[in-house]
């Protein structure tokens, strides 16, 4: 019984662990983009900015 409770119990903590390492990957993910995306528009904001300049 205490083996069967025992068992349960660590796939329950190891569950837990894969969902908050999913969720936290997903959230990595997220911050990932976004963050690209921001260094992606600075870039051709000063690109379009410079060539104007230029022209």
């Amino acid at each position: 019984m205490v083996e069967k409770v025992k068992e349960s119990l660590l796939k329950l903590s190891d569950f837990k662990d894969q969902k908050g390492i999913k969720i936290l990957g997903n959230f990595l993910l997220v911050l990932t983009v976004i963050f690209m995306g921001i260094v992606i528009c600075i870039v051709t904001y000063f690109f379009i900015a410079d060539f104007l300049h230029n022209h």
